[in-house]
C-alpha cells in the first residue's frame, strides 16, 4: 500500500486548519492500518524553523506512523482554463503518495492548465484541489468529490459553502469557480465558467 500525505499551509510557525489535518491522518490511519492511538502533528512540525521562513509547504508522509517531514518554498501557478476529463473507475479516497491515477487524467488537459474531472456524470474535483462553484447567490461545492479536502471541510463547517451535485450540463448555471487546497484559500484562483473546456 502506498504511504500517505498531508500537506499542511505554515505560516511564520502558525499550522493552518492543524484539526482538520489531524483528523483526516488519523482516520486514514485506523481505516488503513488499523492502529487505534491518535498522533497530533504539531508534535512533529519544527515550529522555530518555519518561524524564521515565512509561507511554508509542509509535506508529511506517513502510514501507521509519521515517517517523514519536508518543507518547501510555496507559490501557486497560474491556471485559467480547466478541461473537463470523464473517467468512473479515478479513487483517491485518501491522501495517498502514488497519485498516478491523477496524473494520468491531468496528461489528458492538452493545451488547458488544469483538469475538472468527471466521475459517474458528475463534478468531483480538480487534479490538486477540490472546487468551489459560484451560482451568483451561494458558493457550493461537489457532493461527491474525490478527496475530503481540509479546506473544503472547514469552509463546509463554516458554513461558507453548502454541498450540491454538479454535473457538467448544469455548469451553465454558474459564473465562476475556484481551487481550493490546504495552500489554496477561496478566492485566490478563480477562473470563468466559460474557461472551463469540453
Amino acid at each position: 500500500m502506498s504511504p500517505l500525505i498531508e500537506t499542511l499551509r505554515v505560516e511564520n510557525g502558525r499550522i493552518f486548519n492543524l484539526q482538520y489535518h489531524n483528523n483526516r491522518m488519523n482516520f486514514s490511519r485506523s481505516t488503513l492500518f488499523r492502529v487505534r492511538n491518535s498522533l497530533d502533528i504539531q508534535d512533529y512540525v519544527d515550529r522555530p524553523f518555519c518561524r524564521s521562513r515565512g509561507l511554508l509547504k509542509c509535506r508529511i508522509t506517513y502510514t501507521s506512523e509519521i515517517r517523514r517531514i519536508e518543507y518547501f518554498p510555496y507559490s501557486s501557478g497560474k491556471i485559467e482554463i480547466l478541461k473537463l476529463v470523464y473517467d468512473d473507475t479515478v479513487e483517491y479516497s485518501h491522501k495517498y503518495e502514488d497519485r498516478s491515477a491523477l496524473l494520468r487524467l491531468f496528461e489528458m488537459r492538452g493545451a488547458c492548465d488544469d483538469i475538472l474531472i468527471v466521475k459517474n456524470g458528475f463534478i468531483t474535483d480538480a487534479s490538486f484541489a477540490n472546487v468551489a462553484l459560484y451560482d451568483g447567490n451561494v458558493w457550493c461545492t461537489p457532493a461527491r468529490p474525490l478527496l475530503r479536502g481540509t479546506m473544503r471541510e472547514y469552509l463546509l463547517d463554516q458554513g461558507i459553502l453548502t454541498e450540491r451535485n454538479i454535473s457538467p450540463e448544469s455548469l451553465k448555471s454558474y459564473e465562476k469557480i475556484s481551487l481550493i487546497n490546504a495552500m489554496l484559500d477561496m478566492g485566490n484562483v478563480v477562473i470563468d465558467i466559460e474557461n472551463i473546456r469540453k
